[in-house]
């Protein structure tokens, strides 16, 4: 009986632990499916305006590409349609909704050579998905984009797929037959323009171009190079020294298209176009200096736009005054010295020269350039000099020049180095009023300066003109403002400017003369001769004098003298004389003697005169047996003299 007991309690306790833990269970999952997150609510966009597709904007310029410059971010959108969309379920649930529309862009001007790469958001998608460094060949009039997986396909952005009709605006460009089928047989061609239509990617679909799962697609981005045709399609002008690096075009080309483009240009002649722009053309190529931009013409930008370019050479653009054409410098080391046509002060006078202060000039040159790839980044090439930072201490100054026409880092590392050289040398800057004989200089122009001029000596200096003011017709002087040519201020050699300095030698002495003078002079003496004489006696027997002497022969001369005595012990006296001629004589003859029958002496003594006459004479007395006496004299006159004579004891 007892085991049957065991064995009923035994199952009894099975059972009610799989109850529990079915209970437990159940709860769990009620609890689970409480607290589970709701799924998302996908639906699709009712109508095509549901979606965010950016417009047209009216009346908004589209660039003039030079070069191959970084993408093209929001093109202009002509039209959309073409709506339709596809619901993606998964165990019958809505989980995406897939959206297709037809899209045509507006990218820019025609003459380009093609389109390189298309970008979807930030990814790109054409040539080969996810790999910027791949181009495509020019001209390529249709591009398949295959990127359903991009940006983590259906499941979340859903990718992008179709084709992509390329069309670069020829003057003979024939209608788009998806755009005639969408819209009918009166639409424009589109000549004169860079267009993007992106359709149906054929298969099962019938409708436009997948833009993923979001209503609110991402945008297509467009990199196009042009560097061997112009707008209207023809060939570049120098076409073999027009493309550098393969995707830049030569800065003298752009300035030139710039000033003879009929649509959007200055519309000038090409017979007005000098031949320097040949010669720069040839040394921009020699130095692989290379630029690409996507120009935006607008209401009197394009000066502007010019002066850009010619910032990035260092370039002059002028019209040159006998002939009439536009000619084109740059600011090179491309000259000789020697060679060089030389101006002095005959041909102009210095109005104005100055350089900069050492706290002014940079000691740093930062120069921002262009990503091709990824138009929101800036590169960075710096220029330090040590001498200069090392000076200012803690405080350097920096410059930033923005350079976005560079897009080659060895360029980039180039021009910070040429434009750091230049910013941190501290040229003289000069602006000359010239006569006519300088009129015929122009801009960039090189010459030799020298100018004797006791304020501002310059023996040789070498300058270029920065910018002409030619006045009125019957003006006799021009404006000219130039700089030392950082490529030769080694060689710049200045005079010693006169300050107007006297040595106080011979402003106190005069000439000196050794020859003997009759003139009335004075002499430092305590006897009628006037030589300088001391003596102090510590007793009857002890005496210091300066005899014999040698001295300049005077007249006698009187003084007024002045003499304080505070006791009969002690007395001070002073005498200033003036005379038509003085001599300040000083011996170095000595006597000591430390008893009548003892003395030590030196001789001769020589004297000096100067101007004016000035003679002062003192004696202290500090007590009947010692005396101190001195006089000063000074004559137009200088002669030289030698006299005995006896010291005062």
């Amino acid at each position: 009986m007892l085991p049957v007991l065991g064995i009923w309690h035994f199952f009894w306790a099975a059972i009610q632990w799989v109850y529990t833990a079915a209970i437990v269970s159940a709860a769990a999952y009620g609890i689970g499916r409480i607290l589970a997150p709701k799924p998302k609510d996908v639906r699709a966009a009712a109508t095509l305006d549901d979606l965010r597709f950016p417009t047209a904007q009216e009346g908004r310029s589209l660039p003039v590409i030079f070069g191959t410059p970084k993408r093209i971010k929001g093109p202009n959108v002509i039209w959309y349609g073409d709506y339709d969309y596809e619901n993606k379920r998964d165990n019958g649930a809505l989980v995406a909704v897939m959206y297709y529309v037809g899209v045509h862009y507006g990218i820019c001007h025609a003459g380009v050579d093609g389109v390189k790469q298309i970008w979807y958001g930030e990814k790109c998608v054409w040539p080969t998905v996810n790999d910027e460094t791949v181009f495509a060949a020019d001209a390529t009039a249709q591009a398949t984009v295959l990127a359903s997986t991009v940006y983590g396909g259906w499941s979340r952005e859903g990718g992008a797929m179709g084709y992509v009709d390329l069309c670069y605006g020829a003057s003979d460009q024939s209608k788009n037959s998806y755009l005639e089928a969408q819209l009918g047989a009166d639409i424009p061609a589109f000549r004169g323009m860079v267009t993007a239509v992106c359709n149906r990617l054929g298969g099962s679909r019938t409708t436009g171009f997948y833009w993923g799962t979001s209503p609110y697609p991402k945008i297509l981005s467009f990199i196009v190079k042009a560097n061997q045709k112009l707008t209207d399609g023809s060939a570049q002008w120098y076409l073999a020294k027009a493309a550098i690096n393969t995707y830049d075009l030569n800065p003298a080309h752009i300035i030139r298209q710039c000033l003879t483009d009929t649509l959007w240009g200055e519309r000038r002649s090409t017979d007005l176009i000098g031949d320097t722009f040949t010669t720069v053309a040839d040394t921009l190529y020699d130095e692989t200096f290379g630029l690409s931009f996507a120009y935006v013409p607008e209401p009197g930008n394009l000066q502007d736009f010019v002066d850009m370019v010619l910032d990035h050479i260092d370039g002059v653009l002028y019209q040159d005054r006998s002939t009439g054409t536009y000619e084109l410098a740059l600011v090179r080391e491309d000259y000789t010295v020697a060679d060089l046509q030389p101006f002095d002060e005959t041909d102009f006078t210095i109005e104005q020269f100055g350089k900069a202060a050492w706290g002014d000039v940079p000691g740093r040159v930062v120069l921002k350039y262009s990503d091709r790839l990824y138009p929101d980044a800036v590169r960075l090439a710096t220029y330090e000099d040590i001498a200069i930072i090392e000076k200012q201490g803690d405080r350097v100054n920096e410059v930033v020049l923005e350079r976005p026409g560079i897009y080659d880092e060895d360029l980039a590392n180039t021009v910070v180095a040429r434009e750091g050289r230049q910013l941190c040398s501290r040229p003289a800057r000069l602006r000359l009023k010239g006569k006519r004989t300088m009129s015929h200089l122009n801009a960039a122009d090189v010459f030799t300066l020298s100018y004797d001029d006791p304020d501002l000596p310059i023996t040789e200096m070498v300058c270029r003109v920065q910018s002409m003011k030619l006045g009125k017709v019957d003006d006799e002087y021009v404006t000219i403002e130039c700089i030392e040519d950082v490529f030769a201020s080694g060689l710049t050699i200045y005079g010693t400017p006169a300050t107007g300095w006297t040595r106080p030698s011979e402003h106190f002495l005069g000439s000196t003369s050794a020859s003997p003078s009759s003139s009335p002079s004075a002499s430092i003496s305590s006897s009628p001769s006037m030589s300088l004489s001391a003596s102090v006696s510590m007793s009857p027997s002890t005496s210091i004098s300066s005899s014999p002497s040698t001295s300049i022969s005077a007249s006698p001369s009187t003084s007024p003298s002045t003499s304080v005595s505070g006791s009969p012990s002690a007395s001070v006296s002073s005498s200033v004389s003036t005379s038509p001629s003085a001599s300040i004589s000083s011996s170095p003859s000595a006597s000591v003697s430390s008893s009548p029958s003892t003395s030590i002496s030196s001789s001769p003594s020589t004297s000096i005169s100067v101007s004016p006459s000035t003679s002062v004479s003192a004696s202290i007395s500090a007590s009947p047996s010692t005396s101190v006496s001195a006089s000063i004299s000074a004559s137009p006159s200088t002669s030289v003299s030698a006299s005995p004579s006896s010291s005062a004891s």
